[in-house]
């Protein structure tokens, strides 16, 4: 499990400052849903080798919270180890932005947490194009944030995404990190090579502190991460099927599916199973009352005929 407490984030801190700390060009979305007590997020970037996935930590029962831009390993310990101590998304911004980092408006960082707060923050100086917007739909709140990008189309096609309707929580943010690769938009130190990057992560948590699904393209080097992580969220989702009557319209980006469903799979809610066995109980009265009418015809004449 990647998630961390307030006593044991001070052991990743060494392994997580030798990442690159120049590293720059991220997209990603942190989310949460009140309604499953659920949250998470998916990262990608051009990293050429590095994985994206320490750009995610998160305090268990608690939030989890993004770095990214010129990532800072000390400003993210330090956000965690405050959001384990239960100050607030913002407050945890207000604290590490305003802290000795001379290179605070580089860099990038949102925060979920599960009593639904969101928060972002994007340095004045991050290198553009970079912003970050915020969204809700339903009982999920969301933030959207990116760096070095190829275009604002980017983080606006990921939060439409991430509005639309979905399975779950995991469905909601692969799809959201597909929809900000369309139209060849991505990292743009990825996009001139075809690819929208090479690095890709997402880690869904329960209230409880479970982690409901870790999937991690670490290097995809020529290759779209994102196909990869689609293929791992398929498999997850074959052994774990939608649980909810609702249903995404919209394809997925890589074209394997939509909402929880995938091409050549059929996903059935149970009260859609509930409804055809109505309709099949149904028939077969009416089918049981026209036999039982013919038969009561017959002996009729017969009878007519007889007396």
């Amino acid at each position: 499990m990647r998630t961390l407490t307030a006593g044991s984030v001070a052991l990743f801190a060494g392994a997580t400052l030798f990442f690159a700390a120049e590293a720059r060009a991220t997209y990603s979305i942190a989310a949460v849903d009140l309604t499953r007590a659920e949250f998470g997020a998916a990262i990608t970037s051009c990293l050429d080798g590095d994985d994206v996935a320490v750009v995610y930590r998160a305090v268990p029962t608690v939030g989890v919270m993004l770095a990214q831009a010129y990532y800072n390993g000390t400003a993210h310990q330090r956000g965690i180890e405050l959001l384990a101590r239960g100050q607030t998304p913002s407050e945890v911004i207000e604290a590490i932005t305003a802290s000795d980092d001379s290179r605070a408006s580089f860099r990038q960082y949102a925060l979920v947490d599960l009593a639904g707060r969101v928060a972002a923050f994007t340095g004045t100086n991050a290198d553009p194009v970079a912003l970050d917007r915020r969204g809700e739909s339903g009982a999920i709140r969301f933030s959207v944030q990116g760096n070095t990008l190829s275009s604002e189309a980017v983080v606006s096609g990921a939060v439409r995404a991430a509005g639309e309707p979905a399975c779950d929580l995991a469905e909601r943010l692969l799809r959201a990190l597909e929809a900000g690769a369309l139209d060849g938009n991505g990292d743009s130190r990825c996009t001139s090579a075809g690819i929208p990057a090479d690095s890709a992560f997402l880690q869904v948590e329960a209230a409880n502190g479970e982690t409901v699904v870790s999937l991690s393209v670490p290097s995809s080097g020529s290759a779209n991460p994102l196909l990869e992580l689609r293929a791992q969220f398929q498999a997850f989702r074959e052994e774990h099927p939608c649980s909810l009557p609702e249903q995404a319209s919209a394809g997925a980006a890589s074209g394997s599916g939509s909402g929880c469903g995938f091409a050549g799979k059929a996903s059935h809610t149970p009260w859609v199973s509930l409804l055809l066995v109505f309709a099949l109980a149904t028939a077969a009265v009416r089918r049981r009352a026209r036999a039982i009418t013919a038969i009561s015809a017959r002996l009729a004449r017969c009878r007519s005929t007889i007396w």
